[in-house]
């Protein structure tokens, strides 16, 4: 039965899309079919049937089939109607769901951190969500429904993304990952990715756009930083290499390449165990596998293998690389080639070990001291002659190993020699090892140092003893050679005689080449050609020279040139030759005089240099006074010091009171680059660098110290070298600050033309620096002198203002408070209230007192020697305002000190201050918020800070807030509470300031001094 109600009921429904009429009329032909059957039955079957039967059958199969269809009706129905309630429960949940997905999507589109917009087909916007709002600077998303872009952002901005927006409409298809630059409220660039999706009706029409973004600055900050990043690591002068914990190679730069002859695809994935060569240790790898395993740098010495089998050093420093967790993910391994350098160390170390073989094989003892006298090293005869070790003579003085009379006489031939700057020769005594005293002939010479300065000497020492008897006995056959010997000797000059064959061996050399730190026995006993003391970009002109000078028969001839000195300096000499002949007129020798002429060389071209530099700078101070501020002027000081004067880095310093002031530098790429933000404390060490006259006679001092670099908020260590410190000097004010250069960048040593030429540049810098200070000092004054003058225009017009209300005031104050007497004497004393009524008796005071100052506005006045507690004016002003800020839902908190704080200013000013300034506060919060008073001791004075977090001010409104009749509150404000507390503060001899942004809050600071009483420590 239940398979045919439920197969009645599915033809119940299909009835009901054709109508009811075809179910009423199968029922009523049902039923005529059901008569005509029971009609036939009586005639047919029973046609003798009596006439009440016939008339009860017909009414009894009626009842039947009528019961029979109601209660098939019944059944329908119920099977229906719980149909219908299971349907409407479905339905309900159906749209409880929607309802809860409805919510929920509107939650997460609100609440989404991407910006998300609707608009209809005008471009307006149906929904947005907050960081819609927030990205146009809109406090609430609700204010942008209803209107469009052009209301909130630039117009031509506005228009784009109009355009962009009927893009998609016109289209009919999204547009996905869009990238723009847009600008947030305060100006900054903003890029964002965005979609756009046509919004279509249910019949499928476009009636709108959809849009979301996604902030891609960092991203594309990031992405632009890497590639800079791979760029620097792709062009690097050294090897990069970088591989997994696991040790295999993940990246090579193509320096990796150009150096080991390996291409990436041939060591990516490999070990770098493929470069190891023959002979490293392997305790080294060890050692640096243990070091980087464990978290820490590794730097050492490799020797390598190129792919070609050759082998090469490298410098190599290997680092963790750690993910956002520190875990070490892979490692770096930055390597320099420094081959070159270990052959030269290698080849110096060879040198070295040759030179100390060759002059322990000298067999006359040699010497050589430092400046102070302390012997540096000796050879073996040296060591064997006096009787000493080496050990024994290295760091002492000849007062640790000669008697003292000898020792002195030793000392004073130094101080002379280094005093003469030359070579020296003289007989002296020794104390032999032996014991005995040895007479010597010693020969010194003075050791310069790169910049020419003497740092010690050479010498060695000629036993004279067993000579003195041959030379006694020579003494008349050679005393005028002995005499020329001396006069030649002593001579600055030196003499050579040289052979006329290939490289000019030496037959002869005056004592005096020692000045070269040449001995004679280097060219006559060791066979050291001229020729290989000759700078070798002179020796062939100078052949040359000689040469045709020879073949046309020139006897004399004279000729400037360089020589390399034993030290390995350049000196310039000036060679006048005569030329030797034999009785058949051929060549046998050339016979010459040198005398060193580097210092006279030196002169001349140091000279030139001046000249031009000087030419430079005056052309220089036309630019220097073209520039229109202070700030200009450092600037373009700072590239001429550099372009012009070919300086490296370079920077000005400027004294302010107790600091130096940084201003312009450069830095290691030679970029002027901004250094205001870096502050020195100016102390003795700066006070000495500012000094014009220094002990070394130069207006300029250089030190040793660390090389920093401004990187925009602090200085970086980059090493070791000198630094020059130059005052900037004006006629009026003595030295004003310093400008200071070093060689950071190339390394050179310093150069006193270039220093020189600085201290004039230096020199005429300050004076243009006083000169544009007095400028600008100037144009401030008169800019004070007008604000001065419109200020006393604004309080005139205040104080005449005042006047006129003054009157109408008073009198009403003067009946309340007359009338809040009356109502004072009818009360008890004990009468609570009446604590109230006397805030009331104050207030009103306050406003006579007030009334009376609006009067004076404007009108110095004399105040008498008032004072007044900080905690207990703001607690009274407090009070009076707390009904106000309760119902405006606006809370005061205070921190003030433990200790009490009495300002110098008389208590109803500092009533009228703190009343202006929270009632501003108030209204700058509408929707209710926090208002901060805080208070601080700064010496003999008190800085009170008033704080609100509401709408803020523009940089504009802020310049002129204290301006009598300027307001932000438009018609609910006057425009002169602020300029009232502005005149009662300086009056005091106060200030006031304020610091606000938009949407952000607004801080004023009032900076009082403290009553005397008080100030005292």
């Amino acid at each position: 039965m239940s398979r045919l109600y439920r197969c009645l009921d599915r033809w119940l429904a299909k009835t009901r899309r054709i109508g009811r009429l075809i179910p009423v009329a199968i029922s009523l032909v049902v039923g005529m079919l059901l008569v005509l059957l029971y009609e036939w039955l009586r005639y047919r079957a029973f046609p003798g049937s009596p006439s009440e039967l016939v008339q009860t059958l017909p009414m009894l199969l009626i009842g039947l089939s009528a019961a029979l269809i109601t209660y098939i009706g019944l059944t329908l129905y119920h099977v229906a109607a719980d149909q219908f309630a299971r349907q409407q429960r479905e339905r309900k949940q159906v749209s409880d769901a929607l309802d809860r997905e409805r919510e929920l999507v509107a939650a997460l589109i609100e609440h989404a951190p991407d910006p998300i917009y609707f608009k209809d087909l005008e471009g307006r916007f149906l929904r947005v969500n907050q960081a819609y709002a927030d990205l146009l600077g809109v406090a609430s998303s609700g204010m942008l429904v209803g209107r469009t872009e052009f209301d909130f952002v630039d117009p031509a901005e506005a228009r784009s993304l109009a355009e962009e927006d009927r893009k998609v409409r016109d289209a009919g298809a999204p547009v996905v990952g869009h990238e723009e630059m847009r600008h947030r409220p305060d100006g900054e660039e903003l890029w964002l990715s965005i979609t756009r999706v046509p919004l279509n009706s249910a019949d499928d029409q476009v009636v709108g756009s959809f849009g979301i973004a996604r902030d891609i600055t960092s991203i594309r900050r990031n992405a632009a930083r890497l590639r800079e990043l791979s760029q620097a690591v792709e062009q690097s002068p050294s090897v990069v290499m970088i591989t997994n914990v696991q040790g295999d190679i993940t990246y090579v730069n193509p320096k990796f390449t150009a150096l080991t002859g390996y291409l990436p695809e041939e060591v990516l994935g490999k070990n770098p165990r493929i470069l190891k060569a023959e002979g490293m240790a392997d305790g080294l790898y060890r050692n640096l596998w243990e070091t980087i395993s464990g978290g820490r740098a590794w730097t050492g010495e490799i020797l390598n293998r190129k792919k070609n089998g050759e082998q090469f050093w490298g410098l190599a420093s290997i680092s963790p690389i750690r993910d956002e967790q520190g875990k070490v993910t892979d490692y770096i391994e930055v390597m320099e080639d420094i081959s070159h350098r270990k052959r030269v160390e290698e080849a110096l170390q060879h040198r070295l070990e040759f030179q100390r073989f060759l002059m322990d094989a000298i067999p006359v003892p040699v010497f050589h001291k430092n400046r102070a006298g302390i012997f540096q090293d000796c050879n073996r005869a040296f060591e064997e002659f006096i009787g000493r070790s080496r050990e024994r003579i290295l760091g002492h003085t000849v007062f640790d190993i000669s008697p003292h009379a000898l020792a002195d006489v030793y000392h004073r031939k130094d101080e002379a020699l280094f005093h003469d700057g030359t070579s020296q020769t003289y007989e002296s005594s020794v104390l032999h090892g032996d014991g005995t005293y040895h007479e010597v002939l010693f020969n010194k010479a003075v050791l310069l140092d790169a910049s020419g300065v003497a740092s010690g000497l050479v010498g060695t020492i000629v036993d004279l003893t067993e000579l003195k008897q041959a030379r006694q006995e020579l003494r008349v056959q050679h005393e005028r050679l002995e005499e020329l010997e001396a006069i030649i000797g002593k001579s600055p000059a030196i003499v050579f005689l040289w052979k006329a064959a290939p490289g000019w061996p030496v037959d002869y050399v005056s004592d005096s080449i020692v000045q070269l730190g040449y001995s004679p026995d280097d060219f006559l006993k060791d066979g050291l050609p001229f020729s290989k003391i000759v700078h070798p970009d002179d020796l062939p002109w100078i052949s040359a020279e000689v040469e045709r000078y020879s073949r046309t028969g020139v006897n004399e001839f004279h000729q400037e040139y360089r020589l390399f000195s034993r030290r390995g300096d350049v000196r310039w000499v000036d060679d006048r030759t005569w030329v030797r002949r034999n009785t058949a007129g051929s060549i046998t020798h050339y016979q010459g005089i040198i005398m060193d002429i580097t210092e006279q060389k030196q002169a001349r071209e140091r000279a030139a240099a001046m000249l031009q530099g000087l030419r430079v700078i005056l052309t220089l101070a036309d630019r220097l006074l073209a520039c229109a501020t202070t700030q200009a002027l450092y600037k373009t000081a700072v590239g001429l010091a550099r372009d012009e004067l070919k300086l490296e880095r370079t920077a000005i310093l400027i004294r302010d009171g107790d600091r130096i002031r940084g201003t312009y530098g450069t830095n290691l790429k030679g970029q002027t680059t901004d250094e205001t933000d870096h502050v020195i404390p100016f102390d003795e060490r700066w006070a000495e660098r500012l000094r014009v006259n220094s002990e070394s006679g130069k207006p300029w001092q250089v030190e040793e110290e660390a090389y920093f670099e401004w990187d925009g908020q602090d200085m970086v260590g980059l090493g070791q070298g000198w630094v020059a410190i130059t005052p900037i000097t004006s006629h009026e004010h003595g030295a004003i600050g310093a400008f200071c250069n070093d060689a950071a960048i190339s390394g050179a040593p310093v150069d006193d033309v270039q220093q020189e030429l600085l201290a004039v540049f230096c020199a005429i810098l300050g004076n243009i620096i006083a000169r544009k200070r007095a400028e600008e000092e100037r144009a401030e004054a008169q800019v004070r002198q007008r604000e001065i003058l419109e200020r006393t225009d604004r309080l005139s017009s205040l104080g005449m203002l005042a006047a006129g209300m003054a009157h109408e005031i008073n009198n009403p104050l003067q009946g309340m408070l007359s009338h809040l007497h009356s109502v004072q004497q009818s009360l008890p004393e004990t009468f609570p209230e009446r604590s109230s009524l006397d805030m009331v008796e104050r207030g009103i005071e306050t406003i006579d007192n007030l009334v009376r100052k609006l009067l004076i506005l404007g009108k110095p006045e004399d105040l008498a020697e008032e004072a007044v507690d900080l905690r207990e004016a703001l607690g009274f002003v407090i009070q009076l305002l707390s009904r106000q800020f309760r119902k405006s839902r606006v809370t005061i908190e205070t921190h003030l000190p433990a200790e009490a704080l009495t300002l110098a200013m008389p208590r109803r000013y500092l009533i009228q201050i703190l009343m202006n300034l929270l009632i501003n506060a108030h209204d700058a919060l509408p929707k209710g918020g926090t208002v901060r008073v805080r208070a601080a001791r700064d010496g003999d004075a008190v800085d009170l800070l008033i704080e609100d977090n509401g709408v803020g001010m523009t940089g504009e409104q802020a310049a002129n807030v204290f301006k009598a009749f300027f307001t932000t509150k438009g018609t609910k404000g006057t425009g002169l509470g602020l300029s009232v507390a502005d005149s009662l503060v300086r009056s005091c001899h106060g200030t006031i300031s304020v610091d606000s942004q938009p949407g952000k809050g607004t801080t004023f600071k009032i900076h009082m001094p403290m009553a005397k009483e008080q100030s005292q420590p």
